[in-house]
Protein backbone atom coordinates (compact mmCIF):
# COMPACT_ATOMS: atom_id res chain seq x y z
CA UNK A 1 0.00 0.00 0.00
CA UNK A 2 1.57 3.32 -0.76
CA UNK A 3 2.58 5.74 2.19
CA UNK A 4 1.23 8.31 3.01
CA UNK A 5 2.83 11.95 2.53
CA UNK A 6 3.84 12.54 6.66
CA UNK A 7 6.33 15.58 6.83
CA UNK A 8 4.96 19.04 6.88
CA UNK A 9 6.58 19.39 3.33
CA UNK A 10 5.40 16.47 1.59
CA UNK A 11 1.44 17.11 3.40
CA UNK A 12 1.95 20.63 1.89
CA UNK A 13 2.63 19.07 -1.50
CA UNK A 14 0.26 16.69 -1.55
CA UNK A 15 -2.11 19.79 -0.69
CA UNK A 16 -1.23 21.36 -3.48
CA UNK A 17 -1.87 18.65 -6.09
CA UNK A 18 -5.08 18.09 -4.83
CA UNK A 19 -6.11 21.17 -4.97
CA UNK A 20 -4.66 21.83 -8.43
CA UNK A 21 -5.94 18.44 -9.55
CA UNK A 22 -9.44 19.45 -8.44
CA UNK A 23 -9.58 21.89 -11.28
CA UNK A 24 -8.00 19.57 -14.09
CA UNK A 25 -5.08 22.09 -13.51
CA UNK A 26 -2.49 18.98 -13.84
CA UNK A 27 -3.42 17.67 -17.06
CA UNK A 28 -1.87 14.35 -17.61
CA UNK A 29 0.93 13.91 -20.54
CA UNK A 30 0.05 11.65 -23.37
CA UNK A 31 1.68 8.34 -24.02
CA UNK A 32 2.30 8.27 -27.29
CA UNK A 33 4.11 5.63 -29.70
CA UNK A 34 6.86 7.69 -31.12
CA UNK A 35 7.61 11.21 -31.87
CA UNK A 36 5.43 13.24 -34.64
CA UNK A 37 6.27 12.88 -38.16
CA UNK A 38 3.70 15.05 -37.76
CA UNK A 39 1.14 12.48 -37.07
CA UNK A 40 2.08 10.27 -34.02
CA UNK A 41 -0.70 7.32 -32.30
CA UNK A 42 -2.40 7.97 -28.85
CA UNK A 43 -4.55 5.38 -27.58
CA UNK A 44 -4.83 3.86 -30.79
CA UNK A 45 -5.46 7.18 -32.78
CA UNK A 46 -3.93 8.68 -35.11
CA UNK A 47 -3.69 12.40 -34.10
CA UNK A 48 -1.56 15.23 -36.31
CA UNK A 49 0.56 17.23 -33.83
CA UNK A 50 0.58 21.10 -34.00
CA UNK A 51 3.05 21.36 -31.16
CA UNK A 52 6.10 19.86 -32.16
CA UNK A 53 9.73 21.91 -32.49
CA UNK A 54 10.73 19.29 -34.85
CA UNK A 55 10.50 22.34 -37.24
CA UNK A 56 12.46 20.90 -40.39
CA UNK A 57 11.19 17.16 -39.69
CA UNK A 58 15.28 16.37 -39.51
CA UNK A 59 14.40 13.80 -36.13
CA UNK A 60 12.98 11.14 -38.95
CA UNK A 61 15.38 11.76 -41.91
CA UNK A 62 17.13 8.34 -42.83
CA UNK A 63 20.29 9.77 -43.70
CA UNK A 64 20.40 11.31 -40.04
CA UNK A 65 19.24 7.72 -38.42
CA UNK A 66 21.55 5.84 -40.44
CA UNK A 67 24.46 7.56 -39.40
CA UNK A 68 23.05 7.98 -35.81
CA UNK A 69 23.05 4.23 -35.87
CA UNK A 70 26.52 3.30 -37.30
CA UNK A 71 27.72 5.50 -34.40
CA UNK A 72 25.93 4.03 -31.96
CA UNK A 73 27.55 0.56 -32.68
CA UNK A 74 31.04 2.18 -32.94
CA UNK A 75 30.70 4.09 -30.11
CA UNK A 76 28.11 2.48 -27.49
CA UNK A 77 25.57 4.40 -25.63
CA UNK A 78 27.12 6.85 -23.78
CA UNK A 79 30.59 8.74 -22.90
CA UNK A 80 29.97 7.71 -19.46
CA UNK A 81 32.16 10.34 -17.53
CA UNK A 82 32.64 14.44 -17.73
CA UNK A 83 34.47 15.29 -21.39
CA UNK A 84 37.61 16.14 -18.88
CA UNK A 85 37.37 12.85 -17.14
CA UNK A 86 37.87 10.94 -20.46
CA UNK A 87 34.36 11.34 -22.14
CA UNK A 88 35.82 13.76 -24.86
CA UNK A 89 35.64 11.25 -27.99
CA UNK A 90 36.84 12.87 -31.22
CA UNK A 91 33.34 12.50 -32.58
CA UNK A 92 31.84 15.44 -30.27
CA UNK A 93 35.00 18.12 -31.39
CA UNK A 94 33.91 17.65 -34.70
CA UNK A 95 30.63 18.02 -33.92
CA UNK A 96 32.12 21.34 -32.00
CA UNK A 97 33.48 22.30 -35.19
CA UNK A 98 31.04 21.62 -37.02
CA UNK A 99 28.94 23.78 -35.36
CA UNK A 100 31.00 26.73 -35.40
CA UNK A 101 31.53 27.10 -38.83
CA UNK A 102 27.69 27.19 -39.19
CA UNK A 103 26.95 30.14 -36.92
CA UNK A 104 30.20 31.50 -38.08
CA UNK A 105 32.45 31.80 -35.27
CA UNK A 106 35.82 30.28 -34.17
CA UNK A 107 34.37 27.83 -31.91
CA UNK A 108 31.79 26.05 -29.79
CA UNK A 109 31.07 23.74 -27.13
CA UNK A 110 28.28 21.36 -26.62
CA UNK A 111 26.21 20.34 -23.51
CA UNK A 112 23.56 17.82 -23.02
CA UNK A 113 20.66 19.78 -23.45
CA UNK A 114 20.01 23.72 -24.38
CA UNK A 115 18.64 24.42 -20.81
CA UNK A 116 22.24 22.94 -19.49
CA UNK A 117 23.75 25.37 -21.69
CA UNK A 118 22.03 28.66 -20.40
CA UNK A 119 23.08 27.58 -16.79
CA UNK A 120 26.26 26.48 -17.37
CA UNK A 121 26.87 29.63 -19.55
CA UNK A 122 25.76 32.59 -18.03
CA UNK A 123 27.29 32.41 -14.38
CA UNK A 124 30.52 31.43 -15.97
CA UNK A 125 30.80 33.97 -18.27
CA UNK A 126 29.58 36.48 -15.49
CA UNK A 127 31.78 34.82 -12.74
CA UNK A 128 35.08 34.68 -14.16
CA UNK A 129 36.54 37.04 -12.28
CA UNK A 130 35.49 35.51 -8.71
CA UNK A 131 36.34 32.36 -10.10
CA UNK A 132 40.25 33.42 -10.65
CA UNK A 133 39.83 35.07 -7.38
CA UNK A 134 38.56 32.28 -5.36
CA UNK A 135 40.50 29.82 -6.43
CA UNK A 136 43.91 30.91 -7.55
CA UNK A 137 44.34 34.16 -5.32
CA UNK A 138 44.08 36.41 -8.69
CA UNK A 139 42.84 39.48 -6.82
CA UNK A 140 41.09 41.17 -9.87
CA UNK A 141 38.53 43.43 -9.16
CA UNK A 142 35.47 43.32 -6.79
CA UNK A 143 33.16 43.92 -10.16
CA UNK A 144 30.68 41.26 -10.09
CA UNK A 145 29.48 42.72 -13.14
CA UNK A 146 25.25 43.44 -14.65
CA UNK A 147 22.90 40.99 -16.21
CA UNK A 148 20.45 42.78 -18.24
CA UNK A 149 17.54 40.26 -19.14
CA UNK A 150 14.53 40.68 -21.23
CA UNK A 151 11.40 40.31 -18.66
CA UNK A 152 9.78 37.07 -21.43
CA UNK A 153 13.19 35.38 -21.76
CA UNK A 154 13.45 31.14 -21.57
CA UNK A 155 13.19 30.21 -17.97
CA UNK A 156 16.84 28.38 -18.46
CA UNK A 157 18.23 32.01 -18.77
CA UNK A 158 16.17 32.49 -15.52
CA UNK A 159 18.06 29.67 -13.85
CA UNK A 160 21.22 30.68 -14.99
CA UNK A 161 21.21 34.20 -14.41
CA UNK A 162 20.70 32.80 -10.37
CA UNK A 163 23.50 31.08 -10.59
CA UNK A 164 25.98 34.15 -11.50
CA UNK A 165 27.16 36.25 -8.51
CA UNK A 166 26.01 38.93 -11.11
CA UNK A 167 23.64 41.81 -10.53
CA UNK A 168 20.64 41.59 -12.18
CA UNK A 169 18.12 44.14 -14.62
CA UNK A 170 15.00 42.71 -15.88
CA UNK A 171 13.85 45.25 -18.56
CA UNK A 172 10.14 45.08 -20.23
CA UNK A 173 9.93 42.78 -22.56
CA UNK A 174 11.26 44.88 -26.06
CA UNK A 175 11.61 47.65 -24.51
CA UNK A 176 14.60 49.54 -25.63
CA UNK A 177 14.05 53.00 -24.20
CA UNK A 178 13.46 51.50 -20.50
CA UNK A 179 16.89 49.19 -21.39
CA UNK A 180 18.71 52.26 -22.64
CA UNK A 181 18.01 54.41 -19.64
CA UNK A 182 19.27 51.15 -17.29
CA UNK A 183 22.21 50.43 -19.65
CA UNK A 184 23.11 54.48 -19.19
CA UNK A 185 22.96 54.36 -15.47
CA UNK A 186 24.91 51.85 -14.85
CA UNK A 187 28.52 51.77 -13.23
CA UNK A 188 29.46 48.19 -13.68
CA UNK A 189 32.21 47.40 -16.50
CA UNK A 190 30.86 44.35 -16.83
CA UNK A 191 27.83 44.28 -18.68
CA UNK A 192 25.84 41.26 -20.10
CA UNK A 193 22.57 41.68 -22.37
CA UNK A 194 20.74 38.65 -22.69
CA UNK A 195 18.12 38.11 -24.79
CA UNK A 196 15.47 35.10 -26.62
CA UNK A 197 16.14 35.72 -30.56
CA UNK A 198 12.88 33.76 -30.81
CA UNK A 199 9.97 33.94 -27.82
CA UNK A 200 9.30 30.73 -27.21
CA UNK A 201 5.65 31.50 -25.83
CA UNK A 202 4.79 34.46 -28.07
CA UNK A 203 6.66 33.73 -31.41
CA UNK A 204 8.08 37.07 -31.21
CA UNK A 205 11.77 37.92 -32.80
CA UNK A 206 13.96 40.33 -30.20
CA UNK A 207 14.78 43.44 -31.47
CA UNK A 208 18.28 42.70 -32.40
CA UNK A 209 19.36 45.54 -34.46
CA UNK A 210 18.42 47.88 -31.95
CA UNK A 211 20.00 45.54 -29.19
CA UNK A 212 22.97 45.36 -30.61
CA UNK A 213 23.49 48.85 -30.94
CA UNK A 214 22.87 49.77 -27.57
CA UNK A 215 25.03 47.13 -26.82
CA UNK A 216 27.83 48.58 -28.98
CA UNK A 217 27.11 52.30 -27.33
CA UNK A 218 27.42 50.89 -24.07
CA UNK A 219 30.29 48.66 -24.31
CA UNK A 220 28.21 45.74 -23.47
CA UNK A 221 28.32 42.15 -24.45
CA UNK A 222 25.59 40.22 -26.31
CA UNK A 223 24.28 37.24 -25.66
CA UNK A 224 21.55 35.44 -28.29
CA UNK A 225 19.54 32.30 -27.00
CA UNK A 226 18.45 31.33 -30.54
CA UNK A 227 17.39 28.08 -29.53
CA UNK A 228 14.04 28.64 -31.88
CA UNK A 229 15.72 30.75 -34.57
CA UNK A 230 18.91 28.54 -35.36
CA UNK A 231 17.99 26.39 -38.50
CA UNK A 232 14.86 28.25 -39.28
CA UNK A 233 15.75 32.30 -39.98
CA UNK A 234 18.51 33.93 -42.10
CA UNK A 235 18.84 33.33 -45.35
CA UNK A 236 20.99 30.19 -44.90
CA UNK A 237 19.13 29.02 -41.64
CA UNK A 238 22.14 30.41 -39.11
CA UNK A 239 19.40 31.90 -36.53
CA UNK A 240 18.14 35.43 -35.83
CA UNK A 241 20.79 37.24 -36.28
CA UNK A 242 21.37 36.65 -39.93
CA UNK A 243 17.45 37.31 -40.04
CA UNK A 244 18.98 40.70 -39.17
CA UNK A 245 22.20 41.18 -40.54
CA UNK A 246 23.97 41.34 -36.99
CA UNK A 247 25.96 38.39 -36.39
CA UNK A 248 28.91 39.90 -36.13
CA UNK A 249 27.94 42.28 -33.78
CA UNK A 250 26.52 39.46 -31.66
CA UNK A 251 29.07 38.27 -29.39
CA UNK A 252 27.40 35.26 -27.63
CA UNK A 253 25.08 32.86 -29.52
CA UNK A 254 23.23 30.15 -27.91
CA UNK A 255 21.51 27.73 -29.51
CA UNK A 256 19.83 24.33 -29.34
CA UNK A 257 19.67 21.39 -31.18
CA UNK A 258 16.63 19.93 -30.07
CA UNK A 259 14.48 22.07 -32.67
CA UNK A 260 15.13 22.04 -36.21
CA UNK A 261 18.31 19.88 -35.51
CA UNK A 262 15.84 17.18 -34.81
CA UNK A 263 18.28 15.53 -31.54
CA UNK A 264 19.17 17.03 -28.48
CA UNK A 265 21.26 19.10 -26.55
CA UNK A 266 22.60 22.59 -26.48
CA UNK A 267 25.86 25.02 -27.76
CA UNK A 268 27.27 27.54 -27.30
CA UNK A 269 29.26 29.64 -30.49
CA UNK A 270 31.41 32.49 -30.03
CA UNK A 271 35.62 33.33 -29.63
CA UNK A 272 38.15 30.76 -28.83
CA UNK A 273 39.14 31.61 -26.04
CA UNK A 274 36.24 32.05 -23.93
CA UNK A 275 34.84 29.15 -25.20
CA UNK A 276 38.20 27.35 -23.60
CA UNK A 277 37.84 29.21 -20.60
CA UNK A 278 34.12 28.14 -20.15
CA UNK A 279 35.46 24.43 -20.86
CA UNK A 280 37.01 24.50 -17.64
CA UNK A 281 34.93 26.43 -15.44
CA UNK A 282 31.61 26.09 -16.36
CA UNK A 283 30.00 23.34 -14.05
CA UNK A 284 26.67 21.96 -16.51
CA UNK A 285 30.03 21.16 -18.71
CA UNK A 286 32.52 19.80 -15.94
CA UNK A 287 30.28 18.20 -13.89
CA UNK A 288 28.12 16.30 -16.18
CA UNK A 289 28.70 13.42 -19.18
CA UNK A 290 28.13 15.04 -22.91
CA UNK A 291 25.92 13.97 -26.03
CA UNK A 292 26.33 10.27 -26.54
CA UNK A 293 28.11 9.43 -29.75
CA UNK A 294 24.50 8.93 -31.76
CA UNK A 295 23.45 12.48 -31.14
CA UNK A 296 26.55 14.02 -32.33
CA UNK A 297 27.37 11.87 -35.38
CA UNK A 298 22.82 12.24 -35.98
CA UNK A 299 23.53 16.48 -35.59
CA UNK A 300 26.70 16.61 -37.60
CA UNK A 301 24.31 14.94 -40.76
CA UNK A 302 21.25 17.27 -40.02
CA UNK A 303 23.28 20.31 -40.04
CA UNK A 304 24.62 19.13 -43.36
CA UNK A 305 20.84 18.62 -44.64
CA UNK A 306 19.79 21.71 -43.29
CA UNK A 307 22.61 23.73 -45.52
CA UNK A 308 22.24 22.05 -48.85
CA UNK A 309 18.57 21.67 -48.55
CA UNK A 310 17.28 24.94 -48.14
CA UNK A 311 13.63 23.90 -49.88
CA UNK A 312 12.90 22.82 -46.36
CA UNK A 313 13.16 25.94 -44.79
CA UNK A 314 11.14 27.49 -47.92
CA UNK A 315 8.38 24.54 -47.26
CA UNK A 316 8.37 25.82 -43.48
CA UNK A 317 7.73 29.25 -44.43
CA UNK A 318 5.03 28.39 -47.04
CA UNK A 319 3.00 26.56 -44.30
CA UNK A 320 3.53 29.49 -41.94
CA UNK A 321 2.01 31.61 -44.43
CA UNK A 322 -0.95 29.35 -44.92
CA UNK A 323 -2.05 28.78 -41.90
CA UNK A 324 -1.99 32.38 -41.02
CA UNK A 325 -3.77 33.30 -43.75
CA UNK A 326 -6.26 30.75 -43.03
CA UNK A 327 -6.50 32.38 -39.47
CA UNK A 328 -6.87 36.08 -40.83
CA UNK A 329 -9.96 34.80 -43.25
CA UNK A 330 -11.53 33.11 -40.02
CA UNK A 331 -11.16 36.45 -38.74
CA UNK A 332 -9.31 34.49 -35.54
CA UNK A 333 -7.43 37.61 -33.60
CA UNK A 334 -3.85 36.76 -34.68
CA UNK A 335 -0.01 38.55 -33.93
CA UNK A 336 1.21 39.55 -37.31
CA UNK A 337 4.07 38.19 -37.10
CA UNK A 338 6.04 35.53 -39.08
CA UNK A 339 7.11 32.92 -37.17
CA UNK A 340 6.35 28.99 -36.48
CA UNK A 341 5.36 29.61 -33.38
CA UNK A 342 1.76 31.03 -33.30
CA UNK A 343 0.14 31.79 -30.06
CA UNK A 344 -3.79 32.21 -30.16
CA UNK A 345 -4.86 33.80 -26.64
CA UNK A 346 -8.05 32.17 -24.86
CA UNK A 347 -6.84 34.32 -20.91
CA UNK A 348 -7.76 31.30 -18.44
CA UNK A 349 -6.02 28.29 -18.07
CA UNK A 350 -9.67 26.51 -18.06
CA UNK A 351 -10.44 27.95 -21.52
CA UNK A 352 -7.15 26.77 -22.56
CA UNK A 353 -8.09 23.26 -21.87
CA UNK A 354 -10.93 23.52 -23.17
CA UNK A 355 -9.82 24.34 -26.55
CA UNK A 356 -7.16 21.50 -26.00
CA UNK A 357 -9.48 19.07 -25.74
CA UNK A 358 -12.23 19.92 -28.38
CA UNK A 359 -9.09 20.20 -31.24
CA UNK A 360 -7.88 16.46 -29.81
CA UNK A 361 -11.28 14.96 -30.65
CA UNK A 362 -10.81 16.25 -34.10
CA UNK A 363 -7.34 14.54 -34.18
CA UNK A 364 -5.28 17.54 -34.00
CA UNK A 365 -2.73 18.32 -31.24
CA UNK A 366 -2.52 21.77 -29.65
CA UNK A 367 -1.37 21.91 -26.85
CA UNK A 368 -2.68 24.52 -24.17
CA UNK A 369 -0.17 26.90 -22.28
CA UNK A 370 -1.28 27.77 -18.62
CA UNK A 371 0.94 29.24 -16.20
CA UNK A 372 3.45 29.31 -14.86
CA UNK A 373 4.67 29.12 -18.53
CA UNK A 374 3.01 32.24 -19.12
CA UNK A 375 1.50 34.88 -16.79
CA UNK A 376 -1.54 34.95 -15.10
CA UNK A 377 -4.80 35.34 -18.11
CA UNK A 378 -2.56 34.66 -20.57
CA UNK A 379 -2.97 30.92 -21.00
CA UNK A 380 -3.03 29.92 -24.72
CA UNK A 381 -2.99 27.42 -27.54
CA UNK A 382 0.61 27.51 -28.67
CA UNK A 383 0.65 25.90 -32.58
CA UNK A 384 3.74 25.43 -34.39
CA UNK A 385 4.13 24.38 -37.48
CA UNK A 386 6.67 22.32 -39.53
CA UNK A 387 7.64 21.88 -43.01
CA UNK A 388 6.47 18.42 -42.79
CA UNK A 389 2.93 19.66 -42.47
CA UNK A 390 0.87 18.70 -45.69
CA UNK A 391 -2.06 21.50 -47.15
CA UNK A 392 -4.56 19.12 -45.62
CA UNK A 393 -3.32 19.23 -42.15
CA UNK A 394 -3.43 22.24 -41.87
CA UNK A 395 -6.99 22.79 -43.61
CA UNK A 396 -7.90 20.22 -41.27
CA UNK A 397 -6.23 22.44 -38.18
CA UNK A 398 -8.33 25.51 -38.88
CA UNK A 399 -11.36 23.81 -39.40
CA UNK A 400 -10.89 22.84 -35.80
CA UNK A 401 -9.78 26.38 -34.82
CA UNK A 402 -13.00 27.61 -36.81
CA UNK A 403 -15.28 25.35 -34.25
CA UNK A 404 -13.09 26.85 -30.93
CA UNK A 405 -13.33 30.34 -32.17
CA UNK A 406 -17.14 29.82 -32.27
CA UNK A 407 -17.62 27.98 -28.64
CA UNK A 408 -15.03 29.63 -26.86
CA UNK A 409 -13.36 32.90 -28.57
CA UNK A 410 -9.76 33.57 -28.75
CA UNK A 411 -9.01 36.36 -27.20
CA UNK A 412 -7.44 39.78 -29.44
CA UNK A 413 -3.56 39.93 -29.12
CA UNK A 414 -2.00 43.87 -29.01
CA UNK A 415 -1.10 43.99 -32.51
CA UNK A 416 -3.91 41.81 -33.74
CA UNK A 417 -5.59 45.04 -36.21
CA UNK A 418 -2.99 45.60 -38.58
CA UNK A 419 -3.69 44.88 -42.27
CA UNK A 420 -2.73 41.80 -43.99
CA UNK A 421 -1.17 43.15 -46.97
CA UNK A 422 0.89 45.58 -44.37
CA UNK A 423 2.27 42.43 -43.06
CA UNK A 424 3.10 40.63 -45.96
CA UNK A 425 5.74 43.38 -46.84
CA UNK A 426 7.31 43.58 -43.04
CA UNK A 427 10.28 40.99 -43.68
CA UNK A 428 12.55 39.77 -46.09
CA UNK A 429 12.72 37.91 -49.72
CA UNK A 430 13.70 34.76 -48.34
CA UNK A 431 10.44 34.24 -46.07
CA UNK A 432 7.89 36.25 -48.17
CA UNK A 433 8.79 35.14 -52.13
CA UNK A 434 7.47 31.63 -50.36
Amino acid sequence: MKKKPTTPLLKNIAACFDWLDEDSLIPKEPLIDAPPSPEFIIDGRRIISFSSNNYLGMSRRPEVIKTAKKALSKFSMGTCESRKLGGNIALLEALEGRIARFKGEEAAMIFATGLLANVATIPGLMDAQWYCNQFYGRKWSQDTGTIFSDAHNHRSIQMGIRLSHANVVKYPHGDMTHLEEELASCKSSNKLIISDGVFSMDGDLAPLPELTALASRYQATIMIDDAHGTGIFGAHGRGVAEHFSVENRVSIHMGTLSKAVGAMGGFVATDSKIIEFLKSTASGYRFTSSLPAEQAAGIICALDIMENEPQLRQKLWHNVRRLLHGLHELNIPINYQWSPIIPLLLGSAKKAYKAEKILLERGLSCIAVVPPLVANNCSRLRITINSTHSKKQIEQLLAGLAIVEKKIGFSQPENSKQSWNGFLGTFPSYITKT
